[in-house]
């Protein structure tokens, strides 16, 4: 069964097998510690002494509740990636088996922070440094009729990056480009109309 907030594939095997723990930890706990999982992905603060504090007193072990922990911080993350509202999330993972009340804890606690949680995983995700300034020149050799590009791209973290290219090279980078730009953008159409 695929499931939206996974990026509609289907869950990962050992979130299936964690659902059991999530369960027996109260709908109140669960949107205490949510809460802390939530404000971690979002400003990066992990309180994990009163994790422990929270989660104690369940009748689970260390590894338990550290896998109930990441249970939930992939369920948020990968949630907020795929932009799942928080009762598509309720209703998913209620199909896991997750109990009404829990799943309502889940839901309710990533609603309110998913906007913050978006933000932060945006500014988190892997990106390549700003491009500061590129200059470029046209070499003619008038002996072989040939003709060269050099494009040096300096970038915020002021490394410079020079490229050189052949006339056919150019033009063939520039037909990759604009192909790969038309692929983004029909992807990135469906995400949008959800």
């Amino acid at each position: 069964m695929r499931f939206k907030f996974c990026g509609d594939i289907e869950p990962p095997e050992w979130l299936l097998a964690e659902v059991n723990q999530l369960s027996r930890i109260t709908a109140v706990r669960i949107k205490l510690i949510s809460t802390i999982i939530a404000k971690q992905i979002s400003e990066n603060k992990f309180d994990m002494e009163k994790a422990w504090k929270l989660s104690s007193d369940c009748g689970l072990s260390k590894e338990e509740i550290q896998s109930a922990l990441a249970s939930i911080h992939f369920i948020f993350s990968t949630a907020a990636k795929f932009s799942v509202t928080s009762n598509v999330l309720n209703d998913e993972i209620g199909q896991l088996g997750l109990p009404l009340e829990n799943a309502l804890a889940l839901s309710k606690t990533y609603g309110d922070h998913l906007n913050n949680m978006q933000r932060s995983l945006e500014n988190s995700f892997l990106r390549v440094s700003k491009v500061e300034n590129i200059s470029w020149k046209v070499d003619l050799d008038l002996r072989t009729k040939s003709t060269d590009a050099s494009i040096v791209v300096t970038t915020s973290d002021l490394q410079r990056h020079p490229v050189c290219l052949s006339a056919p090279q150019l033009n063939l980078l520039i037909q990759e480009l604009s192909r790969a730009k038309n692929l983004m953008e029909k992807i990135s159409r469906p995400a949008e109309l959800n």
